[in-house]
């Protein structure tokens, strides 16, 4: 598959785009533990992330509420996202 110069062969109609950016300690070091956890890259955390929470705003905006509920007990709570 030829891949043009800024494009990702997943996804071929969308330009890669490079950003640099310095996380503070405990941002870094979650980064490593969910890096590790997961097997992933951090590339691939990173968009997961946008992702997520691009699906997560456009629900909130849509009037939604975000609810986690522990299938243990079946105590749910609300989560806002500031």
């Amino acid at each position: 598959m030829a891949v043009r110069r800024g494009e990702h062969p997943l996804w071929p109609h969308a330009p890669a785009e490079r950003i640099n950016l310095t996380l503070i300690p405990d941002a870094g070091s979650q980064l490593q533990q969910l890096q590790q956890r997961t097997n992933s890259s951090k590339t691939d955390l990173a968009s997961r992330s946008t992702a997520s929470r691009e699906f997560l705003n456009a629900r909130l905006r849509a009037d939604c509420d975000l609810i986690v509920r522990d299938n243990s007990t079946g105590i749910a709570h609300i989560v806002r996202i500031l």
